[in-house]
């Protein structure tokens, strides 16, 4: 992936992928990431998090480095080394990424991978909203001493170490980084270590737009829902499925369960529509009137969070008393009265929305209406708008949702920086050890 020469350079000196020479301390000094004029907000409030004063966590242990398998790790025997991020903090602790090895072998070198799109489970869908180092400092030792300021109070020194690597581009998550020793194994170079990175990961209303693809991509719908639903269980999760891929990058790509803001449009199950993707939080929804009544989408989200397919709900309506089992119906009629111009306690013709309620709608409708200030939560659903187009005539825009990101949150991130071996009560900073492969 990247040549040999633009990886490991000699002892002391900062590695640079590509020619890109002053693009890490970029990073490193202003407020991080700018792309097609969008940029997050800086807030002005200290959202770091990692080292806090003496305090270390208990799971940080002393006595000697603990050691990982190597070999293992290549070829699937034992897990990769863990990257943490702000386990200094005792109410902070956040798994970004995996460190594996590849041993070298005749006429190559090993590699070092750091892997920060992964922060789940080995083998899992890359994060949504990814740690960006701005910097990683490498260094190895025979002796886990020798490791900088590791026998100092203050505990180990990153700008000390052997090897500072810097991203190549925008947003990397992914380092592959040549081992110094070509036609050698792993064992002969790596004893101990310790792999450091600073970065940021980006969140919140600002972060959620930066990360949504400025560019087209297309959309084809998947599933549309029948106007007929059989039986008493709900059983359709939601008016629409469609499928979104970019070929420029990767965090919108995937299936989405999809909702209609739009019946004004129509749109077709298996064709593939260009489209632009915008936040239900950008103003551009409104200044292109995507959708009649933009000043309801906090409640949009507030529904969404709130109900879903299949949950029983319990209200009343003009007197009445009802207990119902939600149906993906009632949620996108009460969507349509939210933000399309469709008459409340109407049903639009030809809406093929299955045994719909419309006492459930209005009152989906009439409670989300209180809450038009809403704004989600990490963890929470977030909505994103989609507008489609066929050979330049607009199709049905429609809506998806995705994981809503925590606040913005820069950090230092440590390899096994969770339970690892530190040297210093005043420092999380950690030391792993390599076992030697078997032969």
């Amino acid at each position: 992936m990247y040549s040999k020469d633009t990886l490991f350079s000699p002892k002391g000196k900062t590695v640079r992928f590509g020619a890109l020479l002053s693009f890490g301390a970029m990073l490193a000094a202003i407020a991080l990431f700018s792309s097609c004029g969008k940029s997050p907000t800086d807030s002005g409030v200290d959202t770091s998090i990692g080292r806090t004063g003496k305090k270390v966590l208990s799971t940080l242990s002393i006595g000697e480095p603990r050691l990982f398998d190597a070999q293992g790790m290549l070829n699937g025997t034992s897990s990769p080394m863990e990257l943490w991020m702000g386990v200094g903090n005792p109410s902070g602790g956040v798994l970004v990424g995996y460190v594996t090895f590849v041993n070298g072998v005749a006429g190559q070198a090993g590699k070092l991978i750091i892997d920060f799109s992964d922060g789940g489970d080995p083998g899992s869908e890359p994060d949504l909203y990814p740690f960006i180092a701005s910097e990683i400092h490498i260094d190895f030792a025979d002796n886990w001493g020798d490791i900088p300021g590791a026998l100092k109070n203050g505990g180990l020194i990153p700008g000390k170490f052997d090897y500072t690597i810097l991203p190549k581009y925008l947003n990397q998550t992914r380092f592959e980084i040549d081992l110094p020793t070509p036609d050698s194994s792993i064992e002969t170079f790596l004893k101990y270590g310790a792999i450091h990175a600073a970065g940021v990961v980006y969140g919140g209303l600002d972060g959620f737009d930066y990360w949504l693809p400025d560019g087209p991509v297309t959309i084809t719908v998947t599933r549309l829902s029948s106007p007929i639903e059989l039986g008493d269980t709900p059983v359709v999760p939601s008016y629409m499925e469609f499928d979104i891929n970019d070929d420029n990058g990767d965090f919108i790509d995937g299936s989405y369960e999809g909702w209609c803001v739009d019946t004004d449009h129509a749109i077709s199950k298996g064709v593939e529509y260009e489209a632009i993707v915008y936040s239900s939080y950008d103003q551009d929804v409104a200044t292109l009137m995507l959708v009649d009544k933009p000043f309801n989408l906090g409640a949009v989200n507030y529904l969404i969070n709130w109900v879903s397919v299949g949950k029983k709900l319990d209200y009343t309506w003009n007197g009445t008393d009802y207990s119902r089992l939600i149906r993906f119906g009632d949620i996108q009629l009460a969507v349509w009265y939210l933000i399309d111009n469709t008459a409340i306690g109407t049903v639009p013709p030809n809406s093929g929305l299955g045994r719909v309620s419309l006492s459930a709608a209005q009152y989906l409708a009439q409670e989300a209406l209180k809450h038009t200030d809403f704004v989600p939560m990490c963890g929470q659903k977030i909505a994103f708008i989609v507008q489609p187009t066929l050979d330049g005539i607009p199709a049905q825009i429609v809506l998806g949702t995705l994981s809503a990101p925590c606040e913005t949150a820069s950090g230092t991130v440590w390899a096994d920086g969770k339970d690892g071996f530190t040297t210093s009560t005043s420092s999380w900073a950690t030391i792993f050890g390599l076992s030697e492969p078997t032969p």
